[in-house]
C-alpha cells in the first residue's frame, strides 16, 4: 500500500500569527495556544474568540515515525505556496497563496509518499 501525507511546514508554526518573529520552537517541546476571532477554515471573523492548542511535529520526527513501522519514504518535496488562503498577511502567489514579503522565502507545505 501507499500513503501521501500532504501537510503544513513545520517551520510555518513557529512564528506569531502575523509572521514577524519566531514565537515557537520547531520542535516539539510544547503545546502552541493561540486565540483567534476568525474561522480557521476561511479566516471569516465569528462571534467569540476561539481558543486553539497544537503541537509542532518536526520533519525528522513525521519521517522517522514512519520508518519505525518500516514504510519506506518513496518522495519528499517542500513547496513554497499553500492552497489556502488562511493566514494572515497571504497573499496570491504562483498556484497558490504565500505570506507576503516572504514570497519564495519559506516552506508552507510538505509532501511525503510512503510504500509498505
Amino acid at each position: 500500500g501507499r500513503m501521501l501525507l500532504v501537510e503544513f511546514h513545520p517551520q510555518v508554526w513557529m512564528y506569531d500569527q502575523d509572521f514577524k518573529s519566531i514565537k515557537y520552537s520547531y520542535f516539539n517541546k510544547e503545546a502552541i495556544i493561540e486565540s483567534h476571532q476568525e474561522s480557521y477554515t476561511d479566516n471569516s471573523q465569528v462571534d467569540e474568540s476561539m481558543q486553539e492548542i497544537g503541537w509542532n511535529h518536526s520533519l525528522s520526527e513525521v519521517i522517522s515515525a514512519l520508518i519505525e513501522q518500516n514504510l519506506k519514504v518513496v518522495h519528499f518535496s517542500e513547496y513554497d505556496t499553500s492552497p489556502y488562503n488562511c493566514f494572515n498577511h497571504s497573499i496570491p502567489y504562483g498556484d497558490g497563496f504565500a505570506i507576503q514579503g516572504l514570497e519564495g522565502k519559506l516552506p508552507l507545505i510538505f509532501a511525503l509518499m510512503v510504500e509498505k
